[in-house]
């Protein structure tokens, strides 16, 4: 506001031929735009978080959210400056010049406006803009990227930690399994069909499983602190989690892994990050071609001066101008820059192929681990009937004097086994689901929620996935 007080000031001083300066002033106007500005609130959670809660706090708070964001708003600035090459440019100075010497000395106060205007250059401005447009664009995708993997990775430590609770309780179930199992030896050697030694053996299942329930209950804090670091809040903070829903639908399988792949270039961020990031290196090149060509630009000035002592009047000079500028010769700087350019976009292109082997390369991984994991669950749900039965049929052979402590233990062990299987079997299949939706594409928050309902079983496994 100061200054734009201090250029009227000026005109009123001066005759009616600054006039010209007032096209110039308009047009320039909008660079005096204030930036937009932006920030977030994160209250703290209270509630147990399911996995959309978890993802919603950990959009809100991560810091690579933030950084992403940030480097978007300094972006927008820079394609804003590009285009600021097709304003004219105008300035105001002013001078109080005090001269001295032998003879008389003298002062002279003097101001002066001046505004230039590229009329024309060839394409330079329009490459350059392009160039921060693109760049722009590559790095919107790239903050849809950032957030795609925070996403995964705060899903992957909400399923990490409930695999380490479901852990956690098995282990629990195990233990009680060696107490039952250690009241069984207590109760053969009081009537006298039992040894001391099956009731040491039992004591030290039993210390087992203690054992393994103290290292399953750090394991699942250690998970509780991954998820308030993915949260972006300190490890040591109580972040209480909600148990995801226990049925699974009935077809866990992937669709086509073909689909997928096809649609990989358009439906992730990262590669159409990629892809933009080179079209931003072709309008680099021809913004750098372009500096070799003409330009047309239109120059003014004006100016006050008033000596004293002296004069009592105010001295004007001004001029107006059309020039035209022709390179001629640069000792071959513009031609290397060329060089450079092109190799840039070479570059780029050829990061954007391997950026694709990568990508499928990842969605292979991915989906191979959903068809891994839907069978685990499976054959983990078989596997702890069969265990079960076996442990109970062993425990009741051993009580009617039937069967050995061994076989007991051994049951014991192989269904303590399960149900650690079993426990981290469904979880895996989750992590494994939700990795698959980032590799194909873009993971949106309603594809956390997984539909049990059997007419819709196969829309659960990979939520907008082709």
């Amino acid at each position: 506001m100061l200054v734009c007080l201090r250029v009227h000031a000026l005109l009123d001083a001066m005759s009616y031929r600054n006039l010209f300066a007032v096209p110039f002033l308009a047009l320039a106007l909008p660079a005096f735009a204030a930036p937009s500005t932006g920030d977030r609130e994160c209250p703290y959670p209270s509630a147990p978080l399911d996995v959309t809660g978890v993802v919603a706090q950990a959009l809100c708070r991560n810091p690579d959210t933030r950084t992403a964001w940030l480097t978007v708003q300094a972006q927008e600035a820079r394609l804003k400056s590009a285009k600021s090459a097709y304003y004219p440019t105008l300035d105001l100075s002013a001078s109080q010049t005090h001269s001295f010497g032998d003879g008389a000395s003298s002062d002279r106060t003097g101001a002066s406006l001046s505004a230039g205007w590229l009329l024309y250059d060839f394409g330079g401005r329009a490459a350059d803009k392009r160039q921060a447009q693109q760049v722009l664009e590559a790095v919107k995708a790239g903050q849809e990227n950032t957030t795609q993997k925070v996403m995964q990775a705060a899903v992957d430590a909400y399923y990490v930690w409930n695999a380490a609770d479901e852990s956690l309780t098995a282990a629990r179930a195990s233990e009680e399994a060696a107490k039952e199992t250690l009241r069984a030896t207590e109760t053969r050697q009081r009537v006298g069909a039992g040894t001391l030694a099956d009731v040491l053996q039992a004591r030290t299942a039993l210390s087992q499983a203690t054992l393994s329930v103290i290292q399953r209950d750090g394991t699942r804090e250690i998970a509780r602190g991954t998820v308030a670091q993915a949260l972006g809040l300190p490890a040591p903070s109580t972040v209480t989690l909600a148990a995801p829903p226990a049925n699974l639908p009935t077809d866990l399988q992937p669709p086509a892994f073909d689909g997928l792949a096809a649609a990989l270039p358009d439906r992730r961020p990262d590669l159409r990050a990629q892809k933009l990031t080179v079209e931003a290196a072709k309008a680099s090149y021809d913004s750098i071609d372009a500096q070799d060509r003409p330009s047309i630009s239109l120059a003014a000035a004006d100016g006050l001066s008033r000596n004293k002592p002296g004069a009592d009047d105010f001295t004007e000079a001004g001029s107006v101008a059309l020039q035209l500028k022709i390179p001629l010769f640069a000792g071959g700087r513009y031609q290397a820059q060329e060089i450079v350019a092109q190799r840039q976009v070479d570059i780029a292109e050829t990061e954007y192929e391997r950026q694709k082997l990568a990508a499928t390369s990842e969605l292979w991984t991915a989906w191979q681990g959903v068809r891994t994991t839907a069978a685990t669950v499976d054959a983990s749900h078989d596997l702890v009937a069969s265990a079960s039965e076996a442990h109970r049929a062993a425990l009741a052979r051993y009580r009617a004097g039937l069967g050995s402590l061994i076989d007991v233990l051994n049951a014991q062990s192989t269904l303590a086994d399960a149900r650690q299987q079993e426990a981290a079997a469904r979880f895996n299949w989750h992590r494994a689901r939700v990795l698959l939706i980032k590799s194909s594409g873009v993971l949106n928050t309603a594809d956390l929620l997984v539909s049990t309902d059997a007419t819709q079983s196969g829309t659960g496994t990979t939520g907008n996935a082709p």
